[in-house]
């Protein structure tokens, strides 16, 4: 009787975290779901929010040396899913590319390096490293 009831809820657990495995954003028109789940995210670190982001993140700009309130533009990074030249071009023809805009609470004795002028072409792992751990206070979607 025990082997049933053990095969039972080894099946039943398989079967739910398969279903509540999948990415939130799993398409770039999916970055909507971001706004409406924004409240399980604050208060995460970065890397959180960006595990369930499935398109590639080609372009970021931002401030993340956040150790001021009074930095212009505030603290935050913006993740678009086009790169530079694509995003430049789509500005002039006045279309807006899909963007999430991540705003982070303030780290006074922060020692975080400040993105290149001109962005990053590429997120990658070190950026990742870099800027994880970063606690998210706000997220806006933008364009799109």
């Amino acid at each position: 009787m025990k082997l049933p009831y053990r095969l039972f809820l080894f099946v039943i657990l398989f079967v739910s975290t398969a279903c509540f495995g999948q990415k939130l954003v799993q398409a770039v028109s999916d970055v909507g779901q971001l706004a409406i789940h924004k409240e399980q995210f604050i208060g995460q670190p970065l890397n959180i929010l960006l595990a369930q982001i499935e398109p590639a993140i080609k372009y970021v700009y931002g401030n993340p040396e956040n150790r001021w309130r009074g930095a212009v533009g505030g603290t935050y990074l913006k993740f678009h899913f086009v790169d530079k030249q694509e995003y430049g071009e789509m500005l002039r023809q006045n279309k807006k590319p899909a963007g999430v805009v991540v705003s982070f609470s303030l780290e006074p004795n922060s020692s975080r390096k400040p993105l290149p002028k001109g962005g990053i072409p590429l997120w990658t792992d070190e950026q990742k490293r870099e800027y994880g751990d970063m606690i998210i206070a706000d997220i806006r979607i933008t364009g799109g």
